[in-house]
């Protein structure tokens, strides 16, 4: 697990540094203060391996003797001797020099790639920062301001409140008029619109409320990435309904639920109603879909329909999309108990998208694949 924590370029010189002790003339001073060097590096470790608590932070203290003894490796395999045989590589004076320079050079460029989040380095050669989330703990605030930056380029960031558990690291961040705010007891707020969730509260399980409810079982309106490793997921938060639905139409279209205006019963014929339905896709969509609603009567026969095209191909994958659908009681419609069943279907073929998730209409009223949405009992 130490050697994650080292370039490429330690971790070199740490493997060369055996064969410079045996084909180098290293003087017994010399070999006694390696010994204690790498005696100390190995005892350290060790003893921050018997506590609880083993965050890779606490062996800090261990790398400058690490950095010394793969400098040691690094010199003694490339520095000139008079004869050949007494270096590990016969190389000339300047040869040396040029592989000295260069290896100074590829350090400066290492600290350079992962700049300015040092803190997420892993040795390339053990499989790099991917490797290092799936041993180590990580997550410590890093990312944070990438998630802001997108946050702050939405035109609703100032209305709607932010959740995360790490607001500490976030606000500083955030435009002026947008705030984060930690769960109230495990529970979204009120006027929340954006949750974010962070590495650190998924890389031991299951994350916490309320995020269990977005995170792998939703698509994020957008992902943080250093580096290849996903640290932060953006979800948006839907607005509240009075009717959850859950329904799921086609492979990653969702109907989160509806309002109904006015939300009384009994509805007089003649009666103009309004439904705000809340869409969400998990998915691009290559194409617009089409709503259809059917108002049956208490009898079976079908008293008002109606088509409209939904702009699905234009909806963001994960965002919430409201759309209305205004449907009016006909004035010779009979007292009694009414459905409102919708689908979706595309134009061209007439096909209507499998529904899952929901309940369904009865399918000798409604043709299948169709959603019962809502009844009301008409005077």
């Amino acid at each position: 697990m130490l050697a994650l924590r080292t370039t490429p370029i330690t971790l070199i010189g740490l493997l060369l540094l055996p064969v410079v002790w045996w084909r180098s003339r290293l003087d017994a001073a010399q070999r006694r203060t390696l010994a204690l060097l790498a005696g100390y590096v190995l005892l350290f470790t060790l003893a921050m391996s018997l506590f609880p608590k083993q965050f890779n932070r606490y062996l800090v203290p261990v790398f400058p003797a690490l950095d010394v003894l793969a400098a040691v490796g690094l010199w003694g395999a490339i520095r000139v001797k008079r004869t050949a045989q007494n270096a590990v590589f016969a190389l000339t004076t300047r040869h040396s020099t040029i592989a000295a320079s260069l290896v100074a050079v590829l350090a400066i460029a290492n600290i350079i790639a992962w700049h300015p989040y040092h803190i997420t380095a892993f040795n390339q050669m053990l499989g790099g920062a991917q490797a290092g989330a799936r041993v180590f703990a990580v997550g410590w605030g890093e990312g944070y301001h990438l998630a802001a930056a997108w946050l702050n380029e939405q035109d609703d960031i100032t209305g709607a409140l932010t959740v995360s558990r790490m607001i500490t690291s976030f606000n500083p961040y955030l435009r002026d008029g947008a705030q984060a705010f930690f769960p109230s007891a495990g529970e979204l707020r009120s006027n929340a619109g954006y949750l974010v969730v962070y590495i650190s509260e998924v890389q031991g399980g299951p994350p916490p409320p309320p995020a269990d409810r977005f995170y792998g079982k939703q698509a994020p309106l957008h992902v943080v990435q250093l580096h290849g490793v996903e640290y932060a997921w953006i979800y948006d938060v839907p607005s509240r309904v009075v009717h959850p639905v859950g329904a799921t139409f086609g492979p990653s279209i969702r109907l989160h639920g509806f309002d109904r205006n006015p939300p009384e019963d009994p509805v007089q014929p003649g009666q103009a109603l309004t439904y705000r339905l809340l869409w969400r896709t998990d998915a691009p969509l290559p194409q617009d879909d089409w709503l259809f609603a059917r108002l049956i009567g208490p009898d079976g026969q079908t008293y008002a329909q109606l088509d409209l095209p939904l702009p699905t191909s234009a909806w963001q994958t994960g965002r919430y999309t409201p759309a209305e659908l205004p449907l009016t009681v006909p004035t010779n419609a009979p007292a009694g108990t009414y459905q409102v069943v919708v689908g979706l279907y595309e134009l061209e073929s007439g096909q209507r998208l499998p529904l899952t998730d929901g309940p369904p209409a009865d399918p000798a009223l409604s043709g299948g694949n169709a959603l019962l949405l809502d009844t009301m009992v008409v005077e």
